[in-house]
């Protein structure tokens, strides 16, 4: 009897691990994980795994979550956050105050920012502040990394932020390995839906060109089709 009791013990305990195992992914998969845009501010957060590079960090520390300007300078660190369904309470740290800002997530799948006195300066340096209200929609599909269906090119892509760096520079996309020509740098964007009109050089020489993006949301394609040209490159995740 005492065998059977210690066999029973260690199957719930290792049932116990399990399960306690497959909650922490789960949270740290959590609605309040990925990127969200506005015209004013782009947003990446993980409330649950505190996953988010922190660029303010000396030593190359995790955060829950990275507040950029779109026009503006500066990046401001999320340091803490509390979830409680579809809301959540964070602060972050903007020229040596502690700003409290709460999140509430849409229906249909925005994200709604509310907070005071968030200030911040421009691209040339007027100092301005945050409407107290901003909503913020998902940045998808056009983000993430991706290859080439059948062939050799990668693809790094946000044109929802010129984030993508290369050679010094920050870029809405960096094809990879593309042809002889060289690396396509995405300079330009205009996203409408599953579809992006994009302008990118190639190459060291300077000159630019158009393309036209488009998501397959039924197989997960994204196709990439210089204007003028008959055909183009297909990606996959």
């Amino acid at each position: 009897m005492k065998t059977t009791a210690v066999i029973k013990f260690f199957a719930v305990a290792a049932l116990l691990l399990t399960c306690s195992q497959q909650t922490a992914y789960a949270q740290s998969k959590g609605k309040f994980t990925g990127k969200w845009y506005s015209p004013d501010v782009y947003l990446n957060i993980d409330f649950h795994g505190k996953s988010v590079e922190d660029f303010n960090s000396m030593d190359g520390g995790q955060c829950p979550g990275m507040i950029r300007m779109r026009r503006g300078k500066g990046d401001y660190s999320i340091g803490t956050a509390v979830v409680s369904g579809n809301e959540a309470v964070a602060t972050a740290y903007v020229f040596d105050n502690n700003v409290g800002i709460n999140f509430k997530l849409m229906p249909d799948g925005s994200m709604k920012m509310d907070c005071l006195n968030f200030k911040y300066f421009s691209d040339d340096y007027e100092e301005l502040t945050l409407p107290t209200s901003v909503t913020l929609r998902k940045a998808e599909p056009f983000a993430g990394e991706w290859r080439q269906d059948g062939g050799s090119a990668k693809m790094a892509l946000n044109l929802y932020f010129a984030d993508v760096f290369n050679n010094g520079g920050y870029y809405y996309g960096l094809v990879s390995n593309a042809d002889k020509a060289g690396d396509i740098l995405i300079t330009e964007c205009k996203v409408d839906g599953n579809r992006a009109e994009v302008a990118y050089t190639v190459g060291g020489s300077g000159a630019k060109q158009n393309a036209v993006l488009t998501y397959d949301p039924s197989g997960g394609r994204l196709t990439f089709k210089p204007q003028g040209q008959a055909g183009g490159m297909t990606f996959v995740r």
